[in-house]
Parts: C-alpha cells; structure tokens; sequence
C-alpha cells in the first residue's frame, strides 16, 4: 500500500499519455504481485484520471488489461461525469470510456469488454468522436447481453438512440453482430424494426446479409426477429424498405446468396419486382444466380402470391434453361438462343416494373384530390412505397405547405384519411419511416404544416420515439432565405413554427434545445431574422404576436448566452425581464455569436 501511494505521489500528470504510460510500466509489477490491503482507488485518484488509466491499460502489449482486473479486486465503480454536453448537441454525457476504445476494434475483446462493465454501469456515455454509447456495445454480444437486459429494464435507455456519425441504433449492432438474444430483447422494449441508417439500412437489412454456409444459423435468425415482430410490434411489418442505393431486404438476402432467406422473405410478402438503383429486381437476381430448382421455387412462389400475372412471365422457365453449362456445341448455339430469349424477358420485366409506378403518388403530388378519393376507392394500396420509400402520406407532407398552399394539403390530407377510413381496405401505416427514416410527422413538423401535424397526432403518429428530423437537407432543401420581406408571408411561417410546437407540447412531447434551435435555423433560411426585414417585421402586430410566442420557446437555449454577456451580473427575475424585451433575431445573433453559428 506503501509502495503504491509512493508512486502515486511521484505521477506528475496524468492527463499526459507520456506520463500516464510511465506510471503504468512502474504500476503492473506492483499490482501483479499484490498481497496487502485492497485500496480505496476513488481515495488515490480522481475518477477522470483512473478513466484515463483504464484508456491506456486496454492499449497494453502483452497484457490483459491488468488495472482493470485490479479495479475490479478492488471494487472500483465508475461514477457519471459531472460535465454533461448541451442538450441540443447530443442527450447523453459526452465522454469517451475505456469501452468505447475495445468496442471500436476490428476484433472487439468481448471478455474484457465484459470486464469493463463492471465498472461502468450506466449504458449512456456517448463516444466523443462517434457517438456510440454502452448501449449500443451492449448489444455486440451475447455474453454481454444481460447488461443491455439492465440498462432497459431499469428504464435508462431509449433503445431507438442512434451512433450520431452513422444513424446506427443498438437493434443495427445486434443485427449486425447476429446477437439474436438482444434482436429480442431490443423489439421487446419498443426497437423501431424498420429504422434506417444513414445509409438507408434497416436491422431487416443486416439480418439477410447471410450467407448459406451459415443459413440455417442465419435463417432461424431471421425466422425469430418476424415471431418476436409479430408477438410485440402492433403495426404491420415494413418488408421493402430501400436502402441509398435501392436496395431491399430481399435484394440484399440474394445478392449474399442466401437462399433460404430469400425465400422466406418472399414467403412473408416482400416485393420480387421492385428494382434498385441498377434497375434489378430480386426475379432478375434469383434467375441470375444459375439455380435452376431456386429459380423455379422462387418464381411460383411470386405466380402464387399473384405477383406476375404475364403470359410470357409464366412460361419463362418451361423455354429458358438457367443453368450454367459448358456443354458440346449444339447445346452452345441453344444457350445463345436461350440468353436471347432472357433478354426479351427481363425487357417485359421492366415493362411490368413501370407499370406499377404508383398512380396514387402521382394524383396526390397533382393536388388532384378527386382522383384520390377514385383510386383508394378503386382499391389503391394507400401504403405503397414510391423508389425513396415514400407512402403516400409521406407524399402529402413532403410538399412545401407555407403560404396558401398550405390549407390546400390539409384538406389533401383530410380527404386521404377519411376515404381510407371508408373503404376499410387496409390499416394506415401512419408511421412508416422513408429511406431516410423519416416518419410523415416529421416531414409535416419539417415544412411547417401545423394543420397536418395536428391531423396526424389525432390519428395516433408516435410522439414516443419522435425526434425532429436530424439532417439539416430535409429541413432546408426547400427554403431560399433572403432579405426580402413580405411581412404576410413571414408572419403566418412564424404562426406556423409556433402552432406545431404547441401541437407537440399538448401532447406531452418536451421540446429540448437542440429541437428549438434546429427550428430556429430553418426561421433564419426564411429570413425572418435577417436584418433587412426588421423594421417591416417590427410594424406587423400579427408578426409580433407569434414572435412573441417563439422567443418563449427560445429563452430556454440563450439564457446561458444572455447571462454569460450580462457577466452574470443581473439576477435572474431582471435577466428575464430583459429576455422579454429584445426580439427574437437580436436574440438568435447573440445565440449564434456565442456558439459559433451562422445567422442565416
């Protein structure tokens, strides 16, 4: 124990690598060789300082971490960082742990990993450059599953938290890691089955990235997450969601050669003649592998489940042999012919793909609301997926709604629900997520259409898992920001920003600062802070009125700020008195200045 504090004493600092390896080289022959009293390590060391130890430890040659075996001996917990990040950058502690540094290896330790938990109990602290929490690391491994079993049942977790640099939530890491234990557990405590990356991927992508030398493991997998689905997920089963690159699930089971998966997907309904962005469907994927019995199995299952109902469809596999063969040269000069008749049949093929272009789309992008109301009448598919994964309601709100338009897509969208709810043809999926995984509601929250946010949060859209949409392109592709001002027009957006947010509190959704400012980067696109626009903006009482409304919304992200430039000199009842009196944009360019924004 002596020897110990000696040492300790003699660490200059341990907040430089240089000096921290030092100390460890003096430490393990120490540590290695204990036989007195255990020590208190929070008493000797403070905890950013043993967190940085650990970092180093994992780091070791030829050592299996022993400072964290001897944390571990000595009963050694982890306790929260004091310093928590600002609530509109990232809702978890900012901080990189010694698990965080094993998870990102290209062959993770997952017994030292299992070690480290241990220590760390709290399943939130987020890596600094990637966002990953313990969450997420959790869900790598069955051996480590019964802490991510922890963190959800004591309620800690949101397990629809996405890695901030790749959309990837913990049910991607189970998928990926074929970690079924936590694909269960995960669906069980709400897991969006059909979220997708930033690459467009979903967990059903992940799980049909097989191969058959694996099937049987792989395809009971795959088996199990659409029993669990089907036991705890209400709404019905998103099986065609497209990746960045156009990509079913069931293209992504083929293109791995994984058969069995291919075919279970087909059994359970998934598409065969969507195209991807290289124009293939799964039929032209399944043929092209060269198996002959799959090719066939494949293809009536599609004539079954009445997915093709073309003439020359049906006797594609009676002329054309799939085989591979290099056979004599009559069988040759018969390939020839056989590659000339797949050719005209992948040419119908194609014919039948445009022909399913969705006509509701197209009437609802038209405005033409009588030729909605025949379609979904007529037996329209009110959840068919356009080639970004758009239904049509995604469709209804993707439409720029400010202005007088804007009462034109409500009652779009009126009319939409109420003929659905006529003809009882099929339950609305009110919350399928598009490629980008982005919901309906949060389309409308994105082009400000506070009557249609209204109207989905009555139909039941989920506020439970709602975030504002988390790219800043689906906010601002639409706006141009200039310093013209038409006090009209910028009034009713600031009446529109405010109406959904009040829409969203009623319903008992908290607005966190990062929701606030992503809103008021958008107003400032419009240009309702730019400074040639003030002196108009200040004349409008129906602009004041709203901005009123938004600066309320906003005191909670700039009193920091707005103290900070008082130098904390006022007390805070003479600060919001304050607050209450400078607008809006002079409030936004203080914000911006302070952290480093644009204003516009």
């Amino acid at each position: 124990m002596e020897e110990l504090k000696r040492l300790r004493c003699t660490a200059l600092d341990l907040g430089n690598q240089d000096d921290r390896r030092e100390f460890l080289r003096k430490l393990y022959p120490l540590i290695e060789n204990w036989n007195g009293e255990i020590p208190d390590l929070r008493r000797m060391f403070k905890a950013k300082d043993i967190n940085r130890l650990f970092i180093e430890d994992v780091f070791c040659e030829n050592k299996k971490a022993p400072f964290v075996g001897f944390a571990i001996t000595a009963e050694y917990k982890d306790e929260p960082d004091s310093e928590i990040c600002e609530d509109w950058e990232w809702p978890s502690p900012k901080r990189t742990t010694a698990i965080h540094h094993v998870a990102k290896r290209s062959s993770p330790d997952m017994a030292l990993i299992q070690k480290l938990f241990d220590i760390y109990d709290r399943y939130d602290y987020a890596d600094e450059e990637t966002g990953l929490t313990h969450l997420h690391v959790a869900c790598m491994s069955a051996a480590l599953t019964p802490y991510a079993a922890m963190f959800l049942n004591l309620g800690q977790s949101n397990p629809n938290c996405p890695v901030r640099d790749t959309g990837d939530t913990p049910l991607h890491y189970a998928a990926r890691h074929r970690n079924q234990e936590a694909v269960s557990l995960l669906l069980r405590h709400g897991a969006e089955p059909t979220w997708a990356n930033y690459e467009g991927l979903s967990p059903l992508h992940l799980l049909c990235q097989v191969d058959d030398d694996d099937d049987g493991g792989d395809h009971a997998r795959l088996r199990e997450f659409f029993r669990v689905c089907e036991d705890v997920v209400e709404k019905p089963l998103y099986l065609d969601p497209r990746d960045i690159r156009g990509n079913t699930p069931l293209h992504v089971a083929l293109r791995s050669g994984s058969k069995r998966a291919a075919k279970l997907m087909l059994a359970k309904g998934a598409d065969p003649l969507l195209p991807n962005e290289e124009n293939l469907t799964p039929l032209q994927m399944a043929i092209d592998l060269g198996d002959r019995d799959f090719a066939q199995t494949f293809y009536e299952i599609c004539v079954v489940q009445g997915r093709i109902d073309d003439p020359n469809l049906a006797n594609y596999n009676k002329n054309i042999n799939i085989n591979n063969s290099n056979n004599n040269n009559s069988n040759n000069n018969n390939n020839d012919n056989s590659n000339d008749e797949k050719e005209d049949i992948f040419f119908k093929i194609d014919e039948v793909n445009r022909k399913r272009l969705e006509s509701l789309h197209v009437a609802i992008v038209s405005h033409d609301m009588i030729l909605v109301d025949r379609l979904v009448k007529e037996g329209a598919n009110p959840n068919a997926r356009d080639s970004m994964g758009r239904t049509p309601l995604h469709v209804i709100c993707q439409v720029d709604g400010n202005g007088a338009s804007s009462s034109l897509i409500e009652s779009l969208a009126q009319l939409f629900f109420e003929t659905c709810d006529e003809v009882k043809q099929q339950q609305l999926e009110i919350d399928a997520r598009d490629v980008d995984g982005l919901t309906p509601l949060q389309w409308a929250v994105a082009r400000l259409l506070p009557e249609t946010v209204e109207l989905l949060l009555q139909r039941g859209a989920d506020l439970a898992n709602f975030v504002f949409p988390p790219r800043e392109a689906v906010f601002y592709d639409d706006v141009r920001g200039s310093d013209y001002c038409d006090v009209e027009a910028l009034a009713e957006i600031a009446a529109c920003a405010a109406d959904i947010c009040d829409s969203l509190e009623r319903r008992g959704y908290k607005m966190k600062d990062r929701d606030v400012v992503t809103l008021m980067k958008r107003l400032a696109q419009y240009g309702l802070f730019a400074e040639g626009n003030s002196r108009q903006l200040d004349e409008s009482e129906e602009y004041r009125r709203h901005e009123a409304r938004l600066r309320r919304l906003f005191w909670p992200c700039v009193l920091k700020t707005f103290l900070k430039k008082r130098m904390y000199r006022l007390p805070i009842d003479r600060t919001c008195e304050e607050l209450e009196a400078t607008r809006c944009a002079d409030l936004w360019s203080i914000f911006c200045e302070d952290v480093g924004l644009k204003k516009h």
